[in-house]
């Protein structure tokens, strides 16, 4: 299957794992850095919540991320969305007018984008939907206006605990929405890198993803991940059994110190982990295939939320009578 995930970018690896990168990260280091990346890159417009409203603007953006592109490597640039609250987790549950007046903003940006730019590459046009109903709706208008590749962020769906189900069942709903209109276009999803998520998530319909979790996990939280996707914190760890390319070469005793005291080698880690369960998406050959895939995976991996996510994808599809 045509499938991508985008991994935050680690300047200290030179890989062919495609990366993510947001136009705020701008500098010319860090475009040396991108013209050695080997792998595709994916420009990303900012994580809303992050920046200054008044310094994130759709001309700062697209301005950054020209400067940031390279050739035969950037595969596209994603439009600046406005979500419909800057500090409402839920903003899904707002009035819809409000939500309209936020996902018209975004579809005005894309637009503002594609007259705009001063580079060929693909333009994901990003919008701030938040049901099945406005994801047919406003992709429909976004393909009227010339738009062929397509974005939503969903971290925000996935960040406060308080809504996170409800959010992750909204992330289905957009993207079976989204799917049923687009056809075989582009359709990407950022925020998430959960290796229980992926496959669900391809099978549904996106086209790539992009999400720090393999990066940040190893980095920040000192967690290591098994092929399992169960994620240890390597400070814990008594024994361990891997045979990723990275483990293969070292006795148990030397990879757990190195989980201890190297960062880097938990980066390393984690990145092949990722490219294993990614590499297994990519293989199949059509949905069917990632279908039995997955139910297989459930079952090797005995995650009660991998199998609940599933169970409460196929509710969804059966309720939208999207048989896949």
């Amino acid at each position: 299957m045509d499938f991508d995930f985008f991994m935050t970018h680690y300047i200290k690896i030179n890989d062919v794992m495609p990366i993510v990168i947001g136009y705020e990260n701008y500098s010319p280091k860090k475009v040396e850095f991108l013209k050695k990346y080997q792998g595709k890159q994916f420009i990303h417009s900012g994580n809303w919540w992050g920046i200054d409203v008044k310094k994130r603007t759709k001309e700062k953006v697209l301005e950054n991320q020209e400067k940031m592109f390279i050739k035969n490597k950037t595969i596209g640039f994603m439009s600046m969305n406005v979500p419909a609250s800057l500090k409402r987790p839920d903003y899904w549950n707002m009035p819809k007018k409000t939500r309209e007046r936020a996902i018209n903003s975004c579809l005005e940006n894309a637009n503002w984008v594609l007259k705009n730019k001063n580079i060929k590459t693909k333009i994901y046009c990003s919008l701030e939907v938040t049901t099945y109903q406005e994801s047919m709706s406003w992709f429909k208008k976004a393909m009227d206006a010339g738009h062929e590749a397509y974005c939503r962020g969903i971290a925000e769906f996935l960040r406060s605990p308080k809504y996170r189900k409800e959010g992750l069942k909204k992330i289905m709903e957009i993207t079976i929405g989204a799917r049923n209109i687009i056809g075989d276009n582009p359709f990407h999803l950022s925020g998430t890198g959960s290796l229980y998520l992926m496959p669900i998530l391809a099978y549904l319909g996106a086209s790539s993803l992009d999400g720090s979790t393999p990066i940040t996990s190893a980095l920040a939280r000192g967690t290591i991940y098994d092929k399992n996707g169960k994620g240890f914190k390597a400070s814990s760890l008594k024994t361990w059994k891997c045979e990723c390319d990275v483990c293969k070469e070292y006795s148990e005793k030397e990879i757990i110190r190195l989980f201890n005291t190297d960062r880097h080698f938990r980066v390393l880690h984690n990145i092949e982990i990722w490219r294993n369960e990614i590499n297994k998406i990519k293989s199949c050959h059509d949905r069917n295939e990632l279908k039995e895939m997955i139910e297989n995976s459930i079952k090797t991996k005995k995650s009660k939320y991998f199998e609940r996510t599933w169970n409460e994808t196929n509710e969804l599809l059966k309720k939208f009578n999207m048989g896949m």
